[in-house]
């Protein structure tokens, strides 16, 4: 690989979390001798854009740049998808955890569209098992539109205040657990992980206080099989591990993601193994 293309919108990003993977990414380059591109879609000239060939890697780093993403894809540039993807690079959180049921892979029931008719919520209270649930509105990150309803009062409440505002949620089932793991996975396995335990007083988790954990063999399994699943070869996985009986379940595959916090927890270099993966990797 002779050119490694780093794909982001400085305008639709967080640009501290962006540019430490930036970082990590074209120090990483510099040392491997790989020529790091980066290219920022509020400031690229559309109408010159590079044709990658066998040479080049892809890496879309961060939300915001996704149709970028897709004009710059090609089936001979060296990608993290198991296959060219097509379309199927256009999914969000609800689209890839519907593939997820549909292919075997632990998740907690999910009702996908949320909604405040008393009749309908009375079925799916009791489908998701009962009370707590999880609301989880689309769209958010670092457990922002996460909420907990314990009683119908409660319920009904937020989801009349989120139907009033159209804002899309989903009602998902509770697993009981005092952290949430992030492993992040590349190829067939699992490369680095760490544990972010709960808040006090909180169902979301703290990730300034993250640390380094390994994992048994079935919690990695499922991870890389969530990812597979997806087509796709790199992914920061978020699972959950129910404190009674010990099941796993996926709550997001997330890609792209932040490595930044997990290298700098675990000790592992994220960002050279990225680049050292599309340095092996053949074309489709």
């Amino acid at each position: 690989m002779k050119n490694f293309y780093c794909l982001y919108n400085s305008v639709k990003t967080d640009s501290d979390g962006v540019q430490g993977r930036i970082s990590f990414l074209s120090k990483t380059c510099d040392e491997k001798k790989v020529n790091f591109v980066l290219l920022d879609e509020s400031k690229i000239d559309f109408s010159e854009l590079p044709i990658l060939t066998e040479d080049d890697g892809l890496y879309n780093c961060a939300r915001g740049s996704e149709l970028f993403e897709c004009i710059m894809l090609n089936n001979r540039a060296r990608t993290f998808y198991k296959k060219f993807p097509g379309t199927d690079v256009f999914r969000n959180s609800a689209q890839v955890s519907v593939l997820h049921r549909h292919n075997n892979i632990s998740i907690p029931l999910t009702i996908y569209s949320g909604t405040n008719n008393r009749t309908l919520l009375e079925k799916y209270v009791n489908h998701l098992k009962g009370f707590p649930l999880i609301l989880k509105i689309y769209g958010g990150s670092l457990g922002v539109g996460v909420m907990m309803a314990n009683d119908w009062t409660t319920l009904y409440c937020i989801t009349d205040h989120l139907t009033a505002t159209k804002t899309p949620f989903a009602l998902k089932q509770f697993i009981p657990s005092d952290s949430c793991e992030r492993l992040v996975v590349l190829g067939n396995e699992v490369i680095a992980g760490d544990c972010k335990p709960n808040k006090d007083n909180d169902c979301r988790s703290d990730g300034t206080k993250a640390f380094h954990r390994e994992y048994s063999k079935n919690v990695r399994d499922l991870a890389v099989a969530a990812t597979n699943r997806v087509n796709l070869e790199l992914a920061g996985v978020d699972i959950i591990i129910d404190k009674n009986t010990g099941i796993p379940y996926v709550l997001e595959v997330n890609f792209p993601f932040n490595f930044v916090p997990t290298q700098e927890i675990s000790g592992v270099d994220i960002a050279g193994k990225m680049i050292d993966y599309l340095m092996r990797k053949k074309e489709y």
